[in-house]
């Protein structure tokens, strides 16, 4: 995906359900996340690639017994990292217009765009003992202004929505502060779902449930490579 830029609406839509197909795997993955970095810091990588790798592993060993919002603030802080990851665009990281990589590949890389980088804290947060349903991967529509011209682009976040609350707080890798989205008046929530669930958005608070990912296949190459590794 190309991240804050002009996607138009309808393949946004496409996109989003060929996406939310892969995360229909989030539990599958979750499970194994710990083994497949212990597989790949067993490979010869190179010192600042395995530095990645152990941080990583590190953050999800030493928080599984913190409080929920101190986990979300460590994940969004890590990944927010320059020293760990940075922001580019599919096509100078894969050679594709739009790509989707998993967690693994992402920290490999060291590199990746929005919905990399969406995809990692949720993941992670799930390694970490986050409820699914607590999480929600989101597509937004992100207020900018360019060139004299006000624009609406394509962009996604996570939320996460504390228990007993209704307002999520949202991890991202442009505006990097973790803040309720209603203080976020630069963002639109379009669509929002986790590992079993999908909602079109009413508002930064709610959204209407409108199906499960039981049906969509789309992505299941991509599913047979998380569990390869």
């Amino acid at each position: 995906m190309v991240c804050i830029s002009n996607i138009p609406a309808k393949n946004i839509i496409l996109c989003f359900l060929i996406y939310f197909s892969f995360l229909s795997s989030a539990h599958a993955y979750n499970i194994t996340i710990d083994k497949i970095i212990d597989i790949e810091l067993k490979k010869k990588h190179d010192k600042k690639t395995v530095y990645r790798f152990k941080e990583w592993r590190k953050l999800i060993n030493k928080s599984k017994e913190l409080p929920a919002i101190n986990k979300v603030k460590l994940v969004n802080n890590f990944f927010n990292n320059k020293n760990i990851v940075e922001y580019a665009e599919d096509i100078y990281i894969w050679g594709q217009l739009d790509y989707w990589a998993t967690p693994i590949e992402f920290v490999f890389k060291a590199y990746g765009d929005c919905e990399d980088y969406a995809i990692a804290k949720y993941y992670t947060l799930l390694a970490m003992g986050i409820k699914d349903n607590d999480l929600r991967v989101t597509y937004v529509k992100f207020k900018t202004y360019q060139y004299g011209i006000n624009k609406d682009l394509a962009h996604m976040v996570l939320s996460f929505y504390p228990p007993r609350e209704s307002t999520p707080l949202v991890l991202d890798n442009v505006n990097k502060k973790l803040i309720p989205a209603t203080k976020r008046d630069d963002i639109k929530f379009i669509y929002s779902f986790n590992g079993t669930k999908l909602w079109v958005a009413k508002s930064r608070k709610y959204g209407v449930y409108v199906g499960t990912s039981r049906k969509l296949g789309k992505w299941a190459k991509l599913i047979a490579k998380i569990r390869l590794n």
